[in-house]
This record gives structure tokens, sequence and C-alpha cells, in this order.
């Protein structure tokens, strides 16, 4: 585990580095960002190295980030000389939430730092393309990063994320594959943490009224935050433990109705043991007959991501969306209207809200449009608090205010748009497909508790008093709107399919099959209108705290009830990937509000309701336990494995020789030299040696290289040319074909000698050199001419 030590002494150096960097920015927050200091850290400097190398001033190197760093610490010493006394008096009157915070942490990284130990290996679903990514940013020269799996190219994807993660693995020089399972480690920690601060914070908030002002809640409810967003899963979990053992009769199962679920079998451990029955738990949202999915969806959640192990976009940006609510909250608790006066005044704060969310559009483009919006409406309600009145100016300001940062927001990081290519093709209408109570209720089932309940009370307590107005009932009438245009997009969709009939049947039962969600939205719409009403009349110190929170549910809740409506058009043709990441993004926002409702609920209600209320949401917290306590004990054979953190160690165990070959390429190449190696399937081994040294290759997984640049036209050709270099009996043909892709070497492995029936490249030996050759490989070096 040294090599987890060095990585969280690295991270914890950067979190002082920016220490107060996040004093400063997050200055209206009560624990004035501490918990952010490490992402933004890590923020700035993979930003300005980005930078510096697509502008080709610094080559992506060690040294430039230690220069960077340095750089970024002379400024941190002059934020540091301007806010000395405050932060040293800071430090010493909050020791509690800093210990909490670092805790919280350092426990969460040493906790999934084990569990990626027992479970390592990086080879199954998006690994290989996550690991190829890392490597080819790691060596890249310059950015844009080279794509290891179609050289010549760039990578045509949002890579931010795994730039990020390069450096750290540069900085703390371990090898990629122990560095790829030290950042998942180091996301499931930032983003625990995040949770807890937003909390932490939101509750201290709401309690600065409160004689004492103690910080045993906020932090008790802050670690719940962290618990609901990486520490839970879904009800399927429970589901899983009574089906492995027995319980409920066939006709329970097939009534639930998830994919597989439904087959009979007993479980010799006190845990499921059908395979990889925990991934069904991100499968639950589907219509399934006669064993065939017609809405098949993926409905992940944070703890999930992290078992399974894939490094992909969603999960790196995670702890920077959290960050980006944190920022909200910081704007919506300052003293200030903001304006283009306000962004000039303040143009070091601008920029960085500008470089964080627009990093999140480089580093998962589904997260930038969702929490730029909480953060310009965060904006937005403390303008509308701290103004007289609202008029024509007020809108005006706002409006240029938000114009402006979405602008900054994607100007900071224009070069990346340059080479990127979309495959989004429209918004359209969800047609047939609509998402069963059940499934709804096994997927969301605990935050429906904790949320509901305190929605419901709230707007009780509201109607009791008769603290309301008209106003407030036709602002949740506004939930009406998105439906009206699903109406009218699906006749549209109609009209031009010529399907006008079809079209009216969906309409009514899309109507009855949303109603509920539209419900819990203008109930908690309902609710913020009028608490932010209440706020404008008297600001006690501690209200903003709830119309916050509910904000956040508020958001979420409307993510949910867009899934149901609409869809994003991509390569699938469905509403796969649109559940999928806003499902995400749903889960982060009701995970962190959840949290504070649960707050509320235990500090207002009545011991008889805390009661009854206190018993279900036990009951289902407990339920949603029984996935992360199971999962992982499959995951990782029952922690009965040899523990390591090399993601390769597999290829070490069962193909020893391979193993040998890939660490001498990553030992004895330098920059980017082209390799050949054979090609095939999408999700294979295929690929397998420029995904573990990011040496470019002519073409790895050409399916994801079709979904990332919208045909196979950039590389057709390719296999055949990579067959003719392997079989070719002509030396001309051979030669012309290396000085086409200029390549250095040419790999002869197990997969290529299985595919070719080869077993050497000998007949060009007045082109080849063998470079390296073990008793499974020979790696071919051509010869310069």
């Amino acid at each position: 585990m040294a090599d987890a030590f060095v990585w969280w002494l690295w991270i914890e150096a950067l979190g002082v580095l920016a220490l107060p960097a996040a004093f400063y920015l997050f200055r209206n927050l009560p624990d004035r960002g501490y918990a952010f200091s490490k992402p933004l850290a890590l923020l700035l400097l993979s930003y300005v190295a980005w930078l510096a190398g697509m502008l080709r001033l610094l080559p992506n190197a060690r040294g430039s980030s230690i220069l960077i760093l340095f750089l970024l610490g002379l400024g941190s010493l002059f934020l540091f000389g301007r806010q000395r006394r405050a932060m040293v008096d800071f430090f010493s009157r909050n020791q509690v939430s800093i210990v909490a915070t670092e805790a919280l942490f350092t426990g969460a990284f040493v906790v999934w730092a084990v569990v990626r130990a027992y479970n390592p290996e990086i080879q199954h679903t998006e690994q290989p393309m996550d690991f190829a990514f890392l490597n080819g940013v790691l060596r890249s020269e310059y950015f844009p990063p080279n794509d290891p799996w179609l050289s010549g190219f760039s990578i045509s994807y949002y890579y931010f994320g795994y730039l990020m993660m390069a450096q750290l693995v540069s900085l703390s020089g371990v090898a990629s594959s122990v560095g790829y399972n030290l950042a998942l480690a180091l996301l499931f920690a930032l983003a625990a943490a995040g949770a807890f601060s937003i909390v932490f914070n939101l509750v201290a908030w709401r309690r600065s009224d409160a004689p004492g002002r103690r910080m045993g809640m906020p932090v008790a409810f802050g670690v719940l935050a962290a618990l609901l967003l990486v520490g839970v899963g879904n009800l399927e979990g429970a589901l899983e433990l009574l089906h492995a053992h027995g319980f409920a009769a066939p006709e329970f199962w097939k009534w639930i109705s998830i994919k597989d679920l439904a087959k009979p079998y007993n479980s010799a451990q006190w845990y499921p043991t059908d395979g990889w029955w925990w991934w069904r738990a991100t499968r639950v949202i589907d219509t399934v007959v006669d064993g065939k999915s017609l809405d098949y969806t993926i409905s992940e959640f944070p703890y999930f991501s992290f078992l399974l192990g894939d490094m992909h976009p969603h999960v790196m940006s995670l702890p920077f969306t959290i960050m980006a609510i944190g920022l909200s909250l910081n704007i919506f608790r300052s003293a200030a209207s903001v304006s283009l006066a306000w962004a000039k005044q303040h143009a070091l704060e601008f920029a960085t809200v500008a470089i964080a969310l627009g990093g999140l559009a480089v580093a998962n483009t589904w997260d930038f449009p969702t929490f730029a919006l909480l953060f310009v409406g965060a904006a937005l309600l403390r303008k509308y608090l701290v103004e007289p009145e609202v008029n024509r100016r007020f809108w005006w300001d706002w409006l240029r205010f938000s114009a402006a940062l979405g602008i900054a927001s994607i100007l900071v990081y224009l070069p990346f748009y340059i080479g990127f290519r979309s495959q989004v093709g429209g918004i359209l209408p969800v047609q047939s497909a609509g998402t069963r109570p059940v499934h709804f209720f096994i997927f969301w089932g605990l935050f429906l508790a904790l949320t509901g309940c305190f929605a419901v009370s709230k707007v009780a307590q509201v109607v009791q008093r008769r603290d309301w107005q008209r106003r407030d009932a036709l602002a949740a009438l506004l939930v009406l709107a998105p439906l009206a245009l699903w109406v009218l997009a699906r006749l549209g969709v109609g009209i031009f399919t010529n399907e006008v009939p079809k079209s009216l049947q969906d309409i009514p039962r899309k109507i009855v099959s949303v109603w509920p969600y539209a419900l819990a939205v203008g109930l908690v719409l309902f609710m913020s209108v009028n608490r932010v009403r209440a706020l404008k009349r008297q600001e006690s110190r501690g209200w903003g705290a709830g119309v916050f929170a509910t904000t956040l549910l508020l958001l979420g809740l409307t993510l949910i009830l867009g899934c149901e409506l609409f869809y994003i058009k991509d390569v699938f043709n469905n509403r796969m990937n649109t559940v999928f990441k806003f499902y995400y993004q749903a889960w982060v926002l009701l995970a962190i509000g959840s949290a504070f409702a649960a707050y509320y609920i235990i500090s207002a209600w009545r011991k008889a309701a805390l009661a009854v209320w206190g018993v279900v949401a036990v009951v289902l917290l407990a339920a949603s336990l029984a996935y992360p306590a199971a999962a992982v004990f499959a995951k990782t054979g029952a922690f009965a494995r040899q523990p390591t953190l090399d993601g390769l160690a597999y290829i070490k165990a069962s193909n020893p020789a391979e193993y040998e070959a890939i660490h001498w390429l990553k030992d004895n190449t330098s920059g980017a030299p082209v390799i050949v190696e054979v090609t095939g399937g999408s999700y294979s081994q295929y690929g397998r040696v420029s995904t573990s040294t990011g040496l470019p290759t002519l073409l790895g997984w050409a399916g994801h290289e079709i979904q990332w640049r919208g045909s196979s036209q950039p590389f057709a050709g390719r296999a055949e040319d990579i067959d003719a270099i392997y079989q070719s009996g002509d030396a001309n043909q051979l030669s012309s074909l290396l000085k086409k892709y200029k390549v250095s070497y040419i790999y002869l492995g197990s997969l290529e000698k299985s595919k070719y029936g080869m077993t050497e490249l000998d007949r060009f030996k007045e082109t080849l050199d063998v470079a390296f050759k073990n008793q499974g490989v020979t790696i071919y070096r051509v010869r310069k001419e």
C-alpha cells in the first residue's frame, strides 16, 4: 500500500496548496470550502497544464506539472497573505469540521482502495477504454491527447477527467495500472467529502440561530449525505437477497419483471451468487416481454459505478459536480446581487467559476447544462432576495450575467471544441416507453421516503397556517408546461411519420403514467416559491438553507420527470443514455437534498409522527444497504483473493509472456510511437497492447470509434491493412503500409498468432528487427531508412 500512501500525500499536498483559493472562493460558507480545496487544486493544475499543452507552451510532463504547481503556489501565498488573520482565526475555531472532513475523506479513500485491491483487474466493460485514454494522455507530449486506438488522430471524446487523473499518476510516480485503481478510490473519497461539506454547511446555516451552535448535528447529517451519495444502493439489492434464498412465489418475480431475476436458484452463501447479479440493479427501468427488453435503460448509481470500476466520465466528474453545488450554495449565501458589474468587480471569482463549470463540459458534457443552470438559478434567487423590486432591469442584469458566464465557460476551453464531434442529434419525445411505478419505487424508494415526507409536511404546514398566495399555486402549475410541450412534440412526430392515430393513443397513456411525477414536482415547486417569498419578507439567518435544499430536490425531480417525456437522440436512438446520465445527476441532487430533509424532519416533527417516519426510513435505509453489503462480497470474492492495486496483475498470472512484453514497451519507448497489433470487436481483449501502454495502434475497438466519430470513414480500410501487414508476402507492400501509418513496432503475441496462424515475421528481415522476444511474444522494430 506504499503507492496508496504516496498518492494520498500528493492529494493532501494539493489540497493545502489550494486552501487559500478555496477560502476566498467559498467565503460565504461556514466551512469556507475546506472539502473542496482538493478538487479545486486538481482542477486548476489540470486546466493550466491542458491550456499550456494545447498552446504548445509546456510539454505534458512531470516537470511541467511541478512548475505549474510552483506558480500556483505563488498565487496561493499571495491569497494567504491577504487573508492570513481570517484563515488563522478560522482554523482555530473550526477544528471539529476540519477533523471530520479529513477523517471522512481519508477513511473513504482507504476503504475503497482496499475494495479495489481485492478486485483490481482492468479487463471488462468500459475499463479497457478508460485505461487506454488514461495511458494515451500520459503518452501525449502535447494536447489534445493522442487516441491510442486510432493512430494519427486525437481523442474525440470528453477527455478532461482522464487528464486530471493523469496529472496525479505523473506527479506520484505510480504505475498507471496502479494509478487507475487509486484514482477510483480518490474519486470515491472526494465525492463523499463533497457531499458531507454541502450538508454540513446547510445544517450549520439552518442552526445559526440555535444557542451554542454545536457541530454534532452538522457533522452527523453531513456523514449521512456521504452515505446516501456513495454508500447505498437502490432496493433491488434487497430483492436479490430474497430471491437468492427462495423467498416469494414465481408469480411475484414475474410481476416485478426485472430481467433475469425470475430465474430460480438457491445461493450457498448469505449473499447472492448468481454471477454478475449485482449488475441487474442498474437495469431496473425496463419493460420486459417474453424475456426481451422493450425499454432498455441504464440506471446507474454511484456505489455501483465505483464497484464496477469503470473510470468513465460520469464517475470522474462526480466530485466536480458536487463542487459546482458548493459554488451555487456560496453564491446563494452571498450578500451581493449578481450582474456584469459584479463579475467585473469579482473577476478572479468569476473566472474560477467559469473554469469550474466549463470543466464539467469537457469532463462529462451532460453535466454542464444541469449544474450551470443550478448556479445561475441560485444567483437569481439571491438577486431576488437582495433587490427591492423585480423589474425589467432585474431580469436584464441576470440574463446578461448568465449569458456572460455561459460564454466564458465555453471560451476558457475553446481549443477543446475545435476537434470535438458530438453525436447528439436533437431532443425527441419519449413515445410508448415509460417507467412502471414499481420500478420507480425500487430505484428511488429511500429518497422518496425522505423527500416526500419533507415536502408534504412543509406544504401542509403552509396550508394550515394559510401562509400562501394564489401566485404560489399558479407557480406550481408550471409543471404542466413540459407536459404540454411533450404533447405538441408527440403530435409533431406523429404528423411527420404519418402516425397521428398512434400519437393520439400515446398521449392519454403518457399523461396517466407521469401524473405522480408531475404532482411531486408541482408540490416541491409550490413549496419552493412559497418559501422564497417568505424568505424575502423576513430573512431569518437559517431559513435560506431549506430553500437551497428544496432547490436541489426540485431540480432532481424535474430531471426524473424529464426522462419520462423527452430523450436526447444519439447513436442508440432511444432513451438509454438520457436515463443513464440524468438519473445519475438526480441521484446526486436527491442524496444531498434528502440528507437535509432528514435533518429537518428529525428536528421539527413531533415524537409520534417522527417514530412512524423513523421506522419507515430505517427499514428503507437497511434495504438500501443490502446492495452494497452483498455486492462488495460478491465482486471481491468475499475478500479471499490476494490483494494488489495493480490492474494488470491478472495478465501476469494468466499470460506472463504478454505481461513482460507490455512492460518492456512501457519501459523502453518514449513519446508515442505507433504499434501494430491485431484488431477485433469491442469488449474483448483486442487492443490490449495500446490499452496497457498508451502507444497508438492502427485500430482498436472499431465500434467505439464509430460512436465517438459518427462513422467508420476516418478508419476505413485500416482493418484490411492490418491483415496485410501480418499476412502479405510482398516486402514492398509491407514497407508502403508501414510508411503510410508511420509504424515503429509490430506486436506478435497470442492473439495475433491465433488469428493469423503464424509464429514469426522473419520473412521481412531486411525491414524489421527483433526488439524484444520471449517464449510467447515477439516485438519487431521497424528499421529506419
